[in-house]
């Protein structure tokens, strides 16, 4: 299941995956094709812009073909008391490509891009009232409904109502009891001994959408944080002639284990009563978020990552 994000070179597969939408579900749009037809190729590249921070997000599923069959955005918010808020917009999947999962897959891709946005805490859209099916894909990735929006699109001679739905991004999960409150995998780090030939298998053999990438040049290294479609994450390194592994199957490659976890002081209070020595708290310089390491019993580091920036 191939997915990535959109760039202006997808524009025309892009139109069309969306006029094609608009015209077979009309109830789920407010776009029309009698608006949107006419608009010139260039208004859509403009709706797929590059770059690391822009103000939109679209990204796409495609086929064993390489056809696109499906799309989602992602509108971030420029106000400043809104910044913490971006809409979900856009989604389609074609009729012959679902029950595949390509829908949970890019709702779950585009909230992996939200969370890796430091300063975004809430993720919101509309759904239309009685499509049953949308309303539980949206359910099942976080999002609920906070509110009713009577007569919100013209149809026709008549009125749809739309329900407002929204994901907070950083819900505390519930923590297992006596345990050290973790909560899921957050992330599986690797370093690689070449990486422009590491990048090309995990981004286009393997089909792992880029979050972010970022050249640390005081480490001459490069770190490119990949997400899979259940919004776990793959960091990815390369660092200056790395040693390789002593011995098979350790061979070069996993780096460490990371453990999301709601509460890092709570995980760590939990830890050292276990008589588990942790390495001192860090930040993370691209996301604010603090992490340390400890070791299992035979030495494989493993790591705490709070899944929420303190005071947030």
């Amino acid at each position: 299941m191939p997915l990535r994000r959109l760039s202006p070179a997808d524009a025309s597969a892009y139109r069309a995956l969306m006029l094609a939408a608009y015209a077979r579900h009309p109830e789920a749009f407010t776009s029309t094709v009698a608006e949107r037809g006419p608009l010139p190729l260039a208004w859509w590249e403009a709706r797929l812009p590059e770059g690391e921070s822009p103000d939109s997000l679209t990204v796409g599923a495609f086929d064993a073909q390489g056809a696109l069959v499906g799309a989602a955005g992602l509108h971030f918010e420029a106000r400043e008391r809104w910044r913490h808020k971006a809409t979900l917009f856009g989604m389609v999947v074609e009729p012959g490509s679902r029950g595949a999962g390509r829908g949970r897959a890019l709702v779950e891709m585009l909230l992996a891009a939200a969370r890796a946005r430091p300063q975004l805490r809430t993720v919101q859209l509309t759904v239309t009232q009685g499509n049953a099916a949308a309303q539980r894909l949206y359910e099942a990735a976080g999002f609920r409904v906070f509110g009713v929006e009577p007569m919100a699109v013209g149809q026709g001679d008549g009125f749809l109502d739309k329900l407002h739905m929204a994901c907070d991004l950083y819900a505390p999960p519930t923590a297992p009891a006596g345990g050290a409150g973790l909560a899921r995998i957050h992330h599986a780090a690797i370093i690689c001994s070449d990486y422009a030939r590491s990048r090309r298998f995990y981004t286009e053999v393997l089909g792992l959408a880029v979050v972010a990438e970022h050249h640390r040049a005081a480490r001459d290294s490069w770190k490119l944080d990949l997400t899979l479609p259940d919004g776990s994450q793959i960091e990815l390194f390369s660092f200056p002639a790395p040693p390789p592994r002593p011995s098979r199957p350790e061979a070069q490659g996993l780096r460490h284990l990371a453990f999301a976890v709601a509460d890092l002081d709570a995980s760590l209070r939990a830890l050292h009563a276990a008589g588990v020595a942790t390495e001192a708290v860090r930040v993370d310089e691209y996301t604010g978020r603090r992490f340390t390491f400890f070791a299992d019993p035979d030495g494989l580091p493993l790591e705490l990552y709070e899944d929420a920036p303190r005071g947030s």
